[in-house]
Protein backbone atom coordinates (compact mmCIF):
# COMPACT_ATOMS: atom_id res chain seq x y z
CA UNK A 1 0.00 0.00 0.00
CA UNK A 2 0.54 3.58 -0.34
CA UNK A 3 -0.02 6.78 1.08
CA UNK A 4 0.08 9.77 -1.08
CA UNK A 5 -0.34 12.79 0.84
CA UNK A 6 -1.19 16.40 -1.58
CA UNK A 7 -0.68 19.85 0.54
CA UNK A 8 -3.03 22.23 -0.91
CA UNK A 9 -3.34 26.08 0.31
CA UNK A 10 -6.10 27.99 0.21
CA UNK A 11 -4.44 31.27 -1.20
CA UNK A 12 -4.33 32.26 -5.04
CA UNK A 13 -1.70 34.71 -4.93
CA UNK A 14 -2.09 37.04 -1.42
CA UNK A 15 -6.19 36.34 -1.25
CA UNK A 16 -7.54 33.56 0.62
CA UNK A 17 -9.93 32.36 -2.42
CA UNK A 18 -10.34 28.53 -1.52
CA UNK A 19 -11.56 26.64 1.26
CA UNK A 20 -11.64 22.51 2.23
CA UNK A 21 -15.29 21.91 1.00
CA UNK A 22 -13.83 23.23 -2.17
CA UNK A 23 -10.69 21.38 -2.67
CA UNK A 24 -12.50 18.31 -1.36
CA UNK A 25 -15.21 18.75 -4.34
CA UNK A 26 -12.32 18.85 -6.72
CA UNK A 27 -10.22 16.08 -5.64
CA UNK A 28 -13.48 14.20 -5.81
CA UNK A 29 -13.98 15.13 -9.42
CA UNK A 30 -10.45 14.35 -10.57
CA UNK A 31 -8.89 11.58 -8.84
CA UNK A 32 -9.31 8.04 -9.33
CA UNK A 33 -10.45 6.80 -5.80
CA UNK A 34 -13.60 5.78 -3.97
CA UNK A 35 -11.57 7.82 -0.71
CA UNK A 36 -9.77 9.81 1.19
CA UNK A 37 -9.09 11.84 4.37
CA UNK A 38 -9.18 15.70 4.31
CA UNK A 39 -7.54 17.67 7.00
CA UNK A 40 -7.70 21.71 7.45
CA UNK A 41 -4.21 22.79 8.41
CA UNK A 42 -1.61 25.62 7.95
CA UNK A 43 0.61 25.93 6.08
CA UNK A 44 3.71 28.31 4.86
CA UNK A 45 4.09 28.79 0.98
CA UNK A 46 7.00 31.70 0.06
CA UNK A 47 7.45 33.11 3.49
CA UNK A 48 2.93 33.69 3.29
CA UNK A 49 1.13 31.70 6.33
CA UNK A 50 -1.87 30.22 4.69
CA UNK A 51 -5.06 28.04 5.30
CA UNK A 52 -4.20 24.98 3.81
CA UNK A 53 -5.63 21.13 3.48
CA UNK A 54 -4.04 18.06 3.51
CA UNK A 55 -5.60 15.04 1.26
CA UNK A 56 -4.59 11.92 2.28
CA UNK A 57 -4.98 8.69 0.09
CA UNK A 58 -4.10 4.96 0.38
CA UNK A 59 -4.06 3.20 -1.95
CA UNK A 60 -1.93 0.37 -4.34
CA UNK A 61 0.56 1.34 -6.03
CA UNK A 62 -1.43 1.78 -9.55
CA UNK A 63 -3.56 4.10 -7.94
CA UNK A 64 -0.83 5.76 -6.13
CA UNK A 65 0.60 6.54 -9.67
CA UNK A 66 -2.39 7.73 -11.12
CA UNK A 67 -2.96 10.22 -8.16
CA UNK A 68 0.69 12.06 -8.71
CA UNK A 69 -0.11 12.31 -12.33
CA UNK A 70 -3.02 14.01 -11.43
CA UNK A 71 -1.44 16.45 -9.46
CA UNK A 72 -0.27 18.99 -12.12
CA UNK A 73 -4.57 19.45 -13.38
CA UNK A 74 -5.56 19.43 -9.67
CA UNK A 75 -3.15 22.80 -9.30
CA UNK A 76 -4.11 24.27 -12.64
CA UNK A 77 -7.51 23.55 -11.81
CA UNK A 78 -7.27 25.60 -8.29
CA UNK A 79 -5.23 27.72 -9.29
CA UNK A 80 -2.10 27.34 -7.49
CA UNK A 81 1.23 27.43 -8.78
CA UNK A 82 2.10 23.94 -6.96
CA UNK A 83 1.07 21.31 -4.78
CA UNK A 84 2.94 19.59 -2.49
CA UNK A 85 3.14 15.63 -3.16
CA UNK A 86 4.31 12.99 -0.68
CA UNK A 87 4.17 9.24 -1.77
CA UNK A 88 5.56 6.36 1.01
CA UNK A 89 4.88 2.91 1.84
CA UNK A 90 2.70 2.15 4.43
CA UNK A 91 1.30 -0.90 6.08
CA UNK A 92 -2.28 0.60 6.90
CA UNK A 93 -5.39 -1.83 7.30
CA UNK A 94 -8.71 -1.05 7.59
CA UNK A 95 -10.50 -2.86 10.27
CA UNK A 96 -14.30 -3.79 9.75
CA UNK A 97 -16.97 -3.49 12.73
CA UNK A 98 -17.07 -6.08 15.09
CA UNK A 99 -21.21 -5.60 13.84
CA UNK A 100 -22.88 -4.08 11.10
CA UNK A 101 -23.98 0.06 11.97
CA UNK A 102 -27.79 -0.03 12.20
Amino acid sequence: MQKVTLSIGHNIGNIEALDTATICATVTELMPVDGYTAIPCLGMWQGMAEKSTRIEFVVDEQDAAAIVVRVPELAARLNQEAIMCEVAPVNVSFIAAATVAA
